[in-house]
């Protein structure tokens, strides 16, 4: 086998993209989640059903529609779909229930074939919040606590404006973070629907007392595919600026 000659200039260009590499680690291989492609809301399939998921708004039994919320990727819109007398599981179709509805196409209407409660895996009192509502509740300033329940290294790269950052795992032992009324609405989010630290969040809040809990489930993921900006601390931002530099300094030099 043909061995080749090392050259001198390939252990300048190694050094200088070296802290490049480093950073390149840090932001694609740090904050990498596992994504089961699990995803709330619009039409998906299940063996060979079509079905939605989503939050009951209301149910006519004069008119005999069901009104669906569905939410994908941070934006939510009303699903109206008819029943009829073969449909099964319709006393499932409570008013603020997560549901999975099974439907088939007939005449140009959208007919439920059967109606499941799913499970969220959210405990008692705890529901989901739209990307679209949060954003609105910042931008009118409302009052409400919007909790980061990634890892503080995550919080720091990149985060949602006004939030503040705990994490799940700590919030137990930090629980002194939270505001003392009880009453006060809780906004948890993490990195999106495969996430599961928002959930685990919620819960913990939920044990403490907490009454008003609400979880963002589409997270920063669901957050930038909508168009909204995200922040970094810092030092974060030293941090980037000086290893740019450092680069920038490294070429000249060459």
């Amino acid at each position: 086998m043909k061995l080749s000659k090392f050259n001198p200039e390939q252990k300048v260009e190694m050094k200088l993209y070296f802290p490049l590499v480093i950073l390149i680690c840090l932001f694609f291989f740090g904050c990498a989640q596992h994504r089961d492609g699990g995803q709330q809301g619009e039409s998906t399939i299940m063996g060979s059903k079509k079905v939605y998921r989503g939050k009951v708004i209301d149910r006519s039994n004069r008119t005999k529609t069901i009104s669906l919320e569905v939410v994908k990727n941070g934006s939510s819109r009303i699903i109206e779909l008819h029943f009829d007398d073969q449909t099964r599981g319709i006393d499932n179709a409570v008013k603020r229930k997560q549901v999975i509805v099974a439907y088939s196409v007939a005449g140009g209407r959208t007919i439920a074939t059967s109606v499941k409660p799913e499970k969220t895996g959210f405990v008692a009192g705890v529901s989901e919040i739209t990307v679209k509502k949060v954003k609105k509740m910042i931008d009118h300033q409302d009052e409400f606590v919007l909790i980061d329940s990634r890892p503080k290294d995550e919080y720091i790269k990149s985060h949602l404006p006004a939030s503040i950052s705990i994490p799940a795992c700590q919030l137990k032992k930090h629980a002194n973070l939270l505001p003392e009324d009880k009453d006060q609405l809780l906004v948890f989010y993490c990195g999106g629907p495969a996430c599961g630290m928002s959930t685990m969040a919620s819960a913990t809040a939920a044990q403490a007392g907490y009454k008003n809990i609400k979880v963002m489930l589409a997270g920063v993921e669901g957050w930038i595919k909508a168009g909204f900006s995200t922040f970094a601390v810092d030092k974060f931002i030293k941090f980037i600026h000086a290893i740019t530099s450092t680069i920038a300094a490294m070429t000249i030099n060459i």
